[in-house]
C-alpha cells in the first residue's frame, strides 16, 4: 500500500512496470488545496526474490505530486514500511527514478550486496558532478562560495569580494545553483532579478506551497513597509518620479 511508489533484495533486483496510477484506489482525502490518494497494488517477484530493502518510482505523469510512504506486504505478513516524504517529478524531466530504502538498519558488514550498490548510486547522484545549471527537480546537494553577491554587469560600483574559498576563510559555503558567470567579471555568478525567490533549492527542502505564499507575502508587505516612509521622504526632499517599481529598487536600495 502506498500514499499517492529498483526494488533490491540480497539476491537481485526486479521490475514492475505500472501503467498510470495502479491498483485499487483505497481513499481520498481533501483539506483545502491539498488532495491525499492512498493506492494498493500488487506486484508479483520471483519467490526466491528475499524481501524488499528498496524500490524504484518512475512517474509517467505531467504533474509532480508527494509520496508520503509506502509499505509493503510479503507472503508472511511480513510489513516491509517506507518512510518517503518526497516530490516526485515527471520521468521525462528527471531522466532517471526516484530511489527510496526501507527503515530497516544495517552495520556496513551486514548490508546485503545489492544494496550497498544502490546506495553508492543514489549517493553519487545526490552529489552531482558539479556542473550544470539547477533545475527545479534535481536532488542535488553540491556547495559553491558565496561568489553571486555582486552584480558587476549593472557597473563596477555592484562589484563585491567573493566570500569564501580561499585559504583563510574557506567558509562559509552555499548550494551550487550552476547559474550563468556575470559578462564583467566571471568569478561573479550571475544573480536573479528582485524579489524573485526562484532560486534552487534541492526539492525535497523546499517550502511547501502554502508555506512559501505565505513567505512571498511576508516579503512583499516587508519590502512596502520600508518603501512608503523612504518614498514620502524623497518626495519630500525633490520633485523627481519614477516611471516603475524598478526604479524606486535602484534607488533605495
Amino acid at each position: 500500500m502506498a500514499h499517492h511508489k529498483r526494488p533490491s533484495s540480497t539476491q537481485t533486483r526486479s521490475t514492475a512496470v505500472k501503467e498510470n496510477f495502479p491498483g485499487n484506489l483505497v481513499s481520498l482525502k481533501k483539506h483545502q488545496d491539498t488532495q491525499t490518494i492512498t493506492y494498493k497494488i500488487r506486484i508479483d517477484v520471483d519467490s526466491q526474490f528475499g524481501t524488499p530493502r528498496a524500490f524504484l518510482v518512475k512517474s509517467p505523469h505531467k504533474e509532480k505530486f508527494f509520496l508520503q510512504y509506502a509499505s509493503f506486504e510479503a507472503q508472511n505478513n511480513q510489513i516491509i514500511h517506507f518512510d518517503c516524504n518526497s516530490w516526485i517529478y515527471p520521468i521525462e524531466k528527471t531522466k532517471f527514478g526516484r530511489l527510496f530504502f526501507s527503515n530497516a538498519l544495517y552495520l556496513p558488514s551486514q548490508t546485503p550486496r545489492a544494496l550497498k550498490e544502490l546506495r553508492k548510486e543514489e549517493l553519487a547522484s545526490l552529489r552531482g558532478n558539479g556542473t550544470g545549471e539547477r533545475k527545479e527537480w534535481d536532488r542535488i546537494y553540491d556547495y559553491n562560495f558565496y561568489n553571486d553577491l555582486a552584480d558587476p554587469d549593472n557597473g563596477p560600483q555592484h562589484f563585491r569580494q567573493v566570500l569564501g574559498g580561499s585559504k583563510s576563510y574557506p567558509y562559509p559555503r552555499r548550494v551550487r545553483t550552476g547559474r550563468q558567470h556575470s559578462k564583467q567579471d566571471p568569478s561573479a555568478e550571475s544573480r536573479p532579478q528582485a524579489i524573485n525567490l526562484d532560486i534552487y533549492v534541492p526539492s525535497d527542502e523546499r517550502c511547501s506551497p502554502s508555506k512559501l505564499k505565505e513567505l512571498k507575502s511576508n516579503s512583499i508587505h516587508a519590502v512596502l513597509h520600508f518603501l512608503i516612509p523612504e518614498a514620502k521622504s524623497m518626495f519630500q526632499q525633490s520633485s523627481m518620479s519614477f516611471e516603475s517599481f524598478e526604479q524606486i529598487f535602484d534607488y533605495v536600495l
